[in-house]
């Protein structure tokens, strides 16, 4: 957490804060003591924006499951507000519980953003402009601060709810609303522009690639080892990450092959029975689950790995691919919707989803041409396309397009 935000922080000019652009974002997610990593594509968008001269705020109303519930935790959790100056953002936040009766968690996550929206006007003024990430529901708060304070608002979709039709009517309804009234509407993929377009049909929607912060994930120092040769995958253990597929598909691929693993990161609810699996087929003692990792032990994972596999039958980016990447990582990944914006032969493999037969071959491949990638290019690759510099550059022509547009 960043410490408390002083008033006598703000000490530019008057003319230069007139010039200076202002930005609101309002996050779906959002690291927060919890959870450091959740939304953390948000955090680093913001400060890569802020580190363009821009200034930056965030407003999160952070509403936790109560299956989430501990001692510990529970009088930190009992909707008090908080302002603190992360990296020279200034954060507001309400920690508190979600209500999990039909349309009153939305409502109650509604109320609070806008609580704490007026706080954030009330203490630093008028933002130029809103960024709301996600229609449902952060795109519904920008809406409403259109509506009441006048600040146009630019969204980005990360949803993958799309994809699967998990739309209620009155979702739908509300999300037509927030994309017509926004000022302009970014997908973070070309597949993701797809599945929006059915809501947005007289418009364009840009497409504009989530960022990575590739000084954070950089190549290894020392050469990485290859025996035993290491398939990683880092993933939410759920159904729609495809980790069984790509157990079956290991098996397949290596049952005879003592010097190659497969180490799966990540928790969920489908790691019982994915080991299961793994003993079922006989492969327990060569796939290790090493369970849910921080953000520092992810990149040593990818240090001492030699193969980055996403399975996932539905993505509408892929982070994690070019956070592997930015490592010198060759990676593997299906098309699902995200990973074919980026993914093609020079920086490793595309596979259909929940094709066990393709991606054992795929993982063969792998493993035999492992000499032809580099890992120099690589990471290349990913700090070309996906860095704070290359993707702020186009957030912040969104955001001057914005201003120009209100003068």
């Amino acid at each position: 957490m960043g410490k408390p935000f002083e008033d006598s922080d703000d000490v530019t000019s008057g003319e230069a804060r007139e010039s200076r652009l202002h930005i609101l974002v309002i996050p779906t997610a959002y690291p927060c003591f919890h959870s450091p990593i959740d939304g953390i594509y948000v955090q680093e968008q913001a400060c890569a924006v802020q580190s363009t001269g821009a200034r930056v705020g965030v407003v999160y109303p952070d509403l936790r499951s109560w299956r989430t519930l501990n001692a510990g935790q529970f009088t930190k959790c009992l909707f008090q507000t908080t302002t603190d100056s992360e990296d020279g953002i200034n954060v507001i936040r309400v920690q508190g519980w979600n209500v999990p009766l039909g349309k009153l968690g939305p409502r109650l996550w509604r109320i609070l953003a806008m609580r704490l929206l007026a706080t954030y006007i009330k203490r630093f003024g008028r933002p130029d402009l809103c960024h709301a990430h996600n229609a449902i529901w952060a795109g519904t708060v920008a809406r409403e601060a259109k509506k009441r304070f006048g600040i146009p608002y630019v969204l980005t979709e990360h949803s993958t709810a799309y994809r699967r039709n998990l739309f209620r009517a009155y979702q739908e309804r509300l999300t037509r609303e927030v994309f017509s009234d926004a000022f302009e509407v970014i997908a973070v993929s070309k597949g993701l522009r797809s599945d929006l377009q059915r809501f947005i049909q007289d418009r364009e929607i840009r497409v504009i690639p989530n960022m990575v912060n590739v000084d954070y994930f950089s190549l290894p120092e020392t050469p990485i080892e290859e025996k035993p040769f290491r398939f990683l995958s880092v993933s939410m253990l759920t159904q729609r990450k495809g980790i069984d597929i790509l157990i079956r598909a290991f098996h397949r691929a290596f049952s005879e092959r003592e010097d190659i693993v497969l180490e799966v990161a990540g928790e969920g609810p489908e790691r019982g029975d994915l080991e299961e699996l793994t003993r079922d087929l006989k492969i327990a003692d060569r796939v290790c689950f090493s369970g849910l990792l921080t953000r520092e032990q992810v990149r040593e994972t990818m240090w001492r790995s030699n193969v980055f596999v996403l399975a996932s039958h539905i993505e509408t980016f892929g982070v994690v691919l070019i956070e592997a990447l930015a490592t010198g990582l060759p990676v593997i990944a299906t098309r699902c919707g995200g990973p074919e914006d980026f993914v093609d032969d020079e920086v490793g493999f595309l596979v259909e989803p929940g094709n066990v037969s393709a991606l054992a071959q795929v993982l063969k491949q792998a493993w035999a041409e492992r000499s032809r990638f580099n890992k120099y290019r690589l990471r290349e690759y990913a700090s070309q396309n996906f860095s704070s510099v290359a993707v702020s550059k186009e957030i912040c022509d969104t955001y001057r397009r914005v201003r120009c547009n209100q003068k």
